[in-house]
């Protein structure tokens, strides 16, 4: 009851705020109740301490403006991946994440742009588009196309590729586009495609297509960053059910990507979950999902490929095109995005395209599962968010 009460007190509040300011650069204490904010950050910090979260760090958006930013905990940083070389509170100083399969979402829109550009068809077998052939073996009069790789429909199988060669990819029993298999080999792929269509990285194409034109520094590479800067991750360990720090730049090899080949040496940036980006960078890039960004940058992808992207192709999972529906965590209210865990980082990108207001959750270390964060973090704080500052 007592919590219904401060709910209430609290949409009142902000029915009576007219117009919390247009501008992205927005301290929340210059339009929002101190006790909006008091109740918010009690409420943030209630659910971290009930599931042991190292570090936290929450930003709502409403149209192209920060009304709400929290933290909590402390953010990791390390030196060459050796031990904890600093640790301080959140919100203290830079924050470079690693964004896990939030990623995802990223390669799909610079998919997208190649897709409003003419230089791909989305129904189109991937082999038009790639220096090699893939075809499921059971099946292999079917096509694997564009929209399979992007919706998890491809028949690939959560494997991992030759080393070698990277040809080595691991097959389900379905035939491609019956049934919906997560997996990160398909945007492994996908990245690929777009080396072979621009004659570029992957990663400078999306640097210079998608984070160029909204004005936000985000990498692939971590060697071309401040790596002081990056956050690390802790995660359970099931042997031991402790949280143990883990390093998120294990999987990189300097001299591979000096010495990049093109198609080749794509998995060393880790296309399907590599993504470096501050949480501010993360809102912009939001923000243009929520196609509130400035008139100039409508151009980065069209408001039809935007809309498609969301459109579910499973109807157990809800996954579109590098997008997820999440509209079942509050009823009435369609939003979409991506999550991502990997690495003991737990991250979410979660907006409304319709109203126009969006949630970035990144988090450092928690006690919980990969597969249960959602529902234990990333969605309690959400709720949290919408009922003081939306509902």
């Amino acid at each position: 009851m007592k919590n219904l009460l401060m709910f209430l007190f609290c949409s009142i509040i902000m029915a009576l705020m007219a117009g919390v300011g247009d501008s992205f650069v927005k301290n929340p204490a210059d339009g929002v109740d101190k006790a909006v904010e008091a109740y918010v950050q009690n409420a943030i910090d209630s659910i971290c301490k009930t599931v042991n979260v190292v570090g936290l760090h929450a930003i709502i958006v409403k149209d192209t403006s920060i009304i709400g930013n929290y933290t909590y905990g402390n953010a990791l940083y390390c030196a060459n991946g050796i031990g904890i070389c600093d640790t301080v509170e959140l919100g203290g100083r830079i924050e470079l994440w690693k964004v896990a399969s939030v990623s995802k979402n990223v390669i799909a829109m610079a998919v997208m742009c190649l897709y409003d550009d003419g230089f791909l068809d989305l129904e189109g077998d991937i082999n038009n588009y790639l220096s090699y052939d893939v075809h499921n073996p059971s099946f292999p009069d079917a096509p694997i196309t564009v929209e399979m790789l992007l919706s998890h429909y491809s028949s690939i199988s959560q494997g991992y590729y030759n080393l070698k060669s990277y040809k080595g990819v691991q097959f389900t029993s379905d035939c491609p586009g019956s049934r919906y298999a997560y997996s990160n080999i398909n945007y492994l792929l996908l990245a690929q495609i777009i080396e072979h269509v621009t004659g570029q990285r992957f990663d400078e194409y999306v640097k210079d297509r998608i984070f160029d034109n909204i004005g936000v520094f985000a990498s692939f590479n971590p060697y071309e960053i401040d790596m002081s800067s990056i956050i690390y991750g802790m995660w359970l360990e099931p042997r031991t059910n402790k949280l143990s720090i883990c390093d998120v730049l294990q999987s990189y090899n300097k001299n591979d990507i000096d010495n990049y080949i093109l198609e080749e040496s794509t998995k060393g940036l880790d296309p399907s979950g590599g993504l470096i980006i501050t949480i501010s960078g993360m809102a912009k890039y939001m923000m243009l999902c929520m196609d509130v960004y400035a008139p100039e940058n409508k151009g980065v992808v069209s408001d039809s490929s935007m809309a498609r992207m969301r459109v579910p192709r499973s109807g157990l999972k809800k996954y579109g095109l590098g997008t997820l529906d999440y509209s079942y965590i509050i009823k009435g209210e369609n939003m979409y995005g991506h999550t991502g865990y990997a690495y003991g980082i737990y991250t979410s990108m979660i907006y409304n395209p319709e109203k126009r207001y969006g949630f970035v959750i990144f988090c450092n270390g928690a006690e919980i599962n990969y597969s249960t964060a959602l529902a234990t973090l990333h969605a309690p704080i959400i709720k949290v968010l919408y009922n003081a500052y939306l509902k």
